[in-house]
Parts: C-alpha cells; sequence; structure tokens
C-alpha cells in the first residue's frame, strides 16, 4: 500500500528514504522513482531487495531554486573568501 499525505518534513530526522515514501512525497508512483534509479537519475543504495535513498539528496532535489538576489548574494559571500591553497 502506497504511503499517503507524507511530506519531506516527515523524513526530518531520518537518513534514507524508502522507494514508496520518496514517491508519497514526490506525488508520483513508485515505478517511477525505480526507473529514475536504474536510470541513475535519483541516488540510492539497494538493501536487500529493496532501495533506500537519501534524504539530504531528496531535500536538495526539491528545494526551490535560488533567486537572483540569492545567488547574487552567494556569488559575493564566495568571492570574499580567501583562496585556499592545494
Amino acid at each position: 500500500m502506497p504511503e499517503t499525505g507524507l511530506t519531506l518534513a516527515d523524513l526530518e530526522h531520518r537518513d534514507f528514504a524508502t522507494v514508496p515514501e520518496y514517491a508519497a512525497v514526490l506525488r508520483c508512483d513508485p515505478r517511477t522513482v525505480r526507473s529514475a534509479i536504474k536510470a541513475g537519475e535519483i541516488p540510492a543504495v539497494k538493501v536487500g531487495t529493496e532501495y533506500r535513498i537519501p534524504v539530504e539528496w531528496l531535500r536538495a532535489a526539491t528545494a526551490p531554486p535560488l533567486t537572483a538576489e540569492q545567488r547574487a548574494k552567494l556569488t559575493r559571500l564566495l568571492d570574499s573568501q580567501p583562496a585556499r591553497s592545494a
């Protein structure tokens, strides 16, 4: 039975999400998620016969894009950092 009504906040204290949980957050079919995993579009580890997806990746993948103002602030911040030597 697929998960329903699940949000990313529900996974806040977890390191990994199952395919049905990921599908519920994105409101898509679990088969779509499995296909994306097999195509290498979603990182996952296989545990037995099931996949686990890093919740941190899920957060990054669903985060809203930066606005032009946020991007400019980030660029200024990074440009102001001293260069690191190798």
